[in-house]
């Protein structure tokens, strides 16, 4: 008998497979790994699933958190993992909600394989009430972390005034309020607004080229 019935929700196809893989031989049971919000759906209404493993940005179209709200919607109980790059969801969209009792843990603070087992056994028995919880960047407020994504897209101060109703000088200020609590050593000869891209690639699981 498996420890638990996983589904996987993963958009890189060489890391659904690892996961597979790995989880069978932790000794889980894989009933669907697919990176289709559909498939993921069709599963749970077609078997017994008791956790979903999900990333967070699944390419254009619903994202895990979508994804994770129709499988609660479907079955309140089912256990909630979410496996990503992104330090915190709100890199992803502003105004990103967990459901109750889900599980965040970035891929580049995962020790192992166990690591993740362990987060998965215990969504399984206790799947409305979180005990691991990785996300990062908790000390910028929901208009910083706005104004952080808008600065990495390459929007222009003047838009980003535009958008947020403010004045230009207010959103530099802003700019410069993230940096400090973000922890980022000014570099004179390196323009702030890079330097903000590159944290913010890095806590997104991009890569950047170096700057020379």
């Amino acid at each position: 008998m498996s420890l638990a019935n996983v589904l996987i929700v993963e958009d890189d196809s060489y890391l659904r497979s690892l996961s597979v893989v790995s989880f069978e031989s932790a000794g889980l049971h894989v009933v669907v790994a697919t990176s289709r919000a559909g498939e993921a759906i069709e599963a749970v209404k077609n078997e017994a699933v008791d956790v979903a493993v999900l990333d967070l940005y699944l390419g254009p179209g619903p994202t895990g958190i979508d994804i994770a709200t129709s499988l609660r919607a479907l079955n309140p109980r089912i256990g909630l993992v979410f496996l990503t790059s992104f330090s915190d969801p709100r890199l992803l969209h502003p105004q990103s909600e967990l459901p109750a009792g889900s599980i965040y843990l970035t891929k580049s603070k995962i020790s192992g394989v166990r690591e993740i087992v362990t987060a998965i056994l215990f969504s399984k028995h206790s799947p409305l009430s979180t005990k691991l919880d990785q996300i990062g960047d908790r000390t910028l407020t929901d208009n910083q972390m706005r104004v952080w994504r808008l600065v990495s897209q390459g929007t222009k101060t003047s838009k980003i005034a535009e958008a947020l109703d403010v004045s230009e000088s207010a959103v530099e200020h802003v700019i410069k309020r993230i940096a400090l609590q973000l922890d980022i050593a000014l570099d004179p000869t390196i323009n702030l607004r890079v330097q903000l891209v590159r944290e913010f690639s890095h806590r997104t699981g991009q890569q950047l080229p170096e700057i020379q």
